[in-house]
């Protein structure tokens, strides 16, 4: 973004919802009341409370935002923030039960429910990304922390609902909008329970019927909230794809990042590799990696490779060490 466009972009973030956070003033005295998400170079990425970004000139701010953010480090303004209210039962190391009694029951005949893991370090005062698992074949509901590296995650296992299945392939997922709606009643409730989780440093991972379902309810329409809105990063292993083009129907994934791989031996290798091609299309940050000599599988020396782009190019790019 060009510095010589930005005095309409500050005005319009000054008519916008308050949020907690540092109060930053322009040039013209106008106050911006944000955090600060990254700085690069002589640009600074604010957000405000409708967990929009905003990318400004840090000369167009006063001397003393200036020099505030000189000094500023990733996960300064997160430390400074007094501990978010949460319940007994969220706790460092706790493995916490959610339970979804309106909700039909999953693919294993087992009422509606999800695992959720937190960090043995867990501190309400912090931000933390949600890292969700969802497993190949009939999936389950277990945390997987696996393909994630170590850091500020919090771990979810989400379930498929029973049936949703694809109709040429009854072992398959197939109701994208029927799991979506399913799955993001649980993202809802995991949100509310954890206060201080932060959506766009969330990573949504899943092998072969996983893969199928990211790249599928990444095409729902829904008004109450797309998977695009829940998750900065995907992990798509030896799934998705199959689809006659990229049609358009994806969102625009601009600021996502995406890791999509397939085994070289594996009958869903074709369909992976469009499946690269339509994040890319979409204008997310991909990596497409074929596993040699692999099969239908998420090969350890493969999570071993997403845990090193999660950390060294994901997780700086979000301001986190």
């Amino acid at each position: 973004m060009k510095t010589g466009v930005l005095a309409p972009l500050i005005a319009a973030i000054a008519l916008a919802i308050p949020v907690s956070g540092r109060e930053f003033t322009d040039a013209q005295g106008r106050k911006i009341q944000a955090e600060i998400v990254s700085v690069k170079g002589d640009q600074v990425t604010i957000r405000r409370a409708d967990r929009k970004d905003y990318t400004i000139a840090i000369a167009l701010l006063s001397e003393a935002d200036q020099a505030y953010i000189r000094q500023w480090k990733p996960g300064a303004a997160a430390a400074d923030n007094p501990p978010v209210k949460v319940d007994d039962d969220v706790k460092p190391g706790a493995t916490l039960t959610l339970e979804f009694p309106e909700l039909p029951k999953d693919r294993h005949d087992q009422p509606a429910a999800c695992h959720v893991k937190l960090p043995a370090d867990y501190d309400p005062a912090k931000k933390y990304g949600l890292a969700v698992w969802l497993g190949g074949g009939d999936g389950g509901n277990q945390p997987n922390g696996a393909f994630i590296p170590d850091g500020p995650f919090v771990l979810a296992g989400l379930p498929y609902p029973k049936g949703a299945s694809n109709p040429g392939q009854a072992n398959m997922v197939g109701e994208y909008d029927v799991v979506w709606e399913f799955q993001r009643t649980m993202l809802n409730r995991i949100f509310e329970k954890i206060p201080n989780l932060d959506k766009t440093r969330s990573v949504l991972g899943g092998f072969s019927n996983g893969g199928h379902s990211i790249d599928g309810m990444l095409r729902v329409r829904d008004k109450e909230g797309a998977a695009a809105d829940y998750f900065g990063a995907f992990v798509l292993a030896d799934g998705g794809g199959g689809y006659a083009s990229a049609d358009g129907s994806y969102p625009t994934l601009t600021g996502k990042f995406a890791y999509i791989c397939w085994g070289e031996k594996s009958p869903n290798s074709a369909n992976s590799q469009d499946v690269a091609k339509d994040f890319r299309s979409r204008r997310a940050e991909t990596v497409a990696s074929e596993m040699a000599d692999t099969g239908h599988q998420f090969a350890d020396f493969e999570q071993a490779k997403v845990r090193d782009w999660l950390k060294t190019v994901v997780m700086p790019a979000w301001g986190i060490e």
